[in-house]
């Protein structure tokens, strides 16, 4: 029984401190009202992809480099950045046939990361159209995301990717312009 108000006596005091601590924090919040911070940004997006494929009954995996543009806006706040984007990228493989996508995207993270990209793939006489829902990991102008390729049309048409399954890609933005958001502003 004593062990019972042991743990409820620690409890008890673990929350009187994090209910201080998060009046502290709010008194802090009101003393200094530029934490947060709100920017539109334009970047050049760079990345690394690894896309799997059963082609020919063997399994590969494909390495395509990525570089494009980016529009994003990203929050800055007292517990850490959100971000919420768009891009347009390319894809390219350089291989024994090279391959090139061109890929349109969205994501939003705030260190768990969601987004979607549709893909055309091409070697330039076949093409190939899909759909990625992405999950992963994000913060700031980064971000680690992993994704199903999900068939549209031409998917047969194009042997290389028409067993194309997951899909790990990394990526880095890197701002060419920024703006500040004035949040003091009112809107109409």
């Amino acid at each position: 029984m004593r062990f019972v108000y042991a743990n409820i006596a620690f409890l008890s005091i673990i929350l009187s401190a994090c209910f201080a601590a998060a009046q502290e924090s709010d008194s802090a919040r009101v003393s200094h009202p530029h934490r947060f911070k709100a920017y539109r940004k334009t970047e050049l997006l760079t990345g690394f992809n690894f896309q799997t494929s059963h082609f020919k009954d063997a399994r590969e995996t494909r390495k395509y480099g990525e570089i494009g543009i980016a529009r994003s806006l990203h929050f800055n706040g007292p517990h850490g950045t959100s971000s919420l984007g768009v891009y347009l990228s390319e894809e390219i493989y350089l291989g024994d046939k090279n391959i090139y996508g061109t890929k349109l995207g969205m994501y939003t993270h705030y260190l768990f990361d969601v987004g979607i990209a549709a893909v055309y793939y091409t070697d330039f006489e076949k093409g190939n159209f899909k759909l990625r829902p992405e999950l992963g990991v994000g913060m700031g102008a980064v971000r680690i995301v992993g994704g199903f390729n999900i068939p549209t049309f031409g998917n047969k048409a194009f042997a290389e990717l028409s067993r194309s399954m997951g899909q790990l890609t990394v990526q880095a933005m890197w701002p060419v312009a920024r703006t500040a958001i004035d949040r003091k502003k009112k809107c109409l």
